[in-house]
């Protein structure tokens, strides 16, 4: 399955710009950019209140390969403003759980492939 809908851009309070791809809603969000270094939990991640109107910068190359499971958000909404990853996986393991696209598409969120791999998470300061 594929994702790719149009071109986007994260664009930083310094100027710094990164190209990807859409893969869920369309538009611009505005928001703080953080980073989560997780390896699991994506859907908890993209409920969690403490991530409101944020924009999450995924660092673990592969994200959405088990789906989204149905009682395992920490809220019952999506929370977090847009999503930034590198691989988002187009299946899941679970038979009937939607995949995180369609969560983050439902949920009128951004959600963006991103190729500058490890470059959007070096802070400006050190660069």
């Amino acid at each position: 399955m594929d994702y790719v809908r149009s071109r986007a851009t994260l664009v930083l309070e310094d100027g710094a710009a990164f190209e990807g791809w859409t893969f869920a809603g369309e538009g611009e969000v505005a928001g703080e950019v953080v980073f989560t270094t997780s390896m699991v939990g994506y859907q908890e991640t993209i409920t969690d209140p403490s991530y409101r109107g944020q924009i999450l910068l995924f660092t673990y190359p592969l994200i959405g390969n088990y789906g989204v499971i149905p009682g395992d958000d920490e809220d019952a909404y999506v929370l977090a403003r847009g999503a930034g990853l590198t691989v988002l996986c187009g299946h899941n393991l679970f038979k009937l759980a939607p995949v995180l696209g369609e969560a983050l598409a439902d949920a009128v969120s951004a959600g963006a492939r991103r190729p500058w791999k490890r470059a959007g998470a070096t802070p400006p300061r050190a660069r």
